[in-house]
């Protein structure tokens, strides 16, 4: 699938997606569903996000972890999509002179006991990721 027009990426899951079994246990990472907005308006991309990606996730009992850049869409866009969503989880990169440092928190998960604090990522020597408390 090399298109980013959301009538082309809705069709390949209607004729391809959603014919296959079901597949349980599967964890997908999008780094950046906001590319969708460079070539569709918010509306379709956002109402395909809801009605073709989150039901299929749902569906098929898998995970799906998507991204959204901060600033480049309007406000509805963020509170559709995070009113839908299971987890908010925030990334952040502070700079203090030359020491930057890469942060996480979770904003909000359903129905689980979090931890709200930001919390530094630290990357190992075989670029293995772990959480400074």
């Amino acid at each position: 699938m090399e298109s980013l027009k959301i009538s082309d990426i809705s069709i390949h899951f209607i004729t391809q997606q959603f014919k296959r079994e079901v597949e349980t246990g599967k964890l997908v990472l999008v780094d950046d569903w906001s590319s969708y907005a460079r070539f569709n308006e918010e509306k379709t991309w956002v109402e395909f996000l809801l009605t073709r990606d989150f039901a299929l996730t749902s569906r098929q009992a898998f995970h799906n972890i998507g991204g959204l850049m901060k600033g480049m869409h309007s406000g509805s866009v963020y509170n559709r999509l995070e009113a839908s969503a299971d987890g908010i989880v925030d990334i952040k990169v502070e700079e203090e002179g030359n020491t930057i440092r890469d942060m996480i928190r979770i904003r909000n998960l359903r129905n689980v006991h979090y931890d709200r604090e930001w919390h530094e990522l630290k990357l190992g020597e075989n670029f293995e990721v772990r959480l400074e408390k």
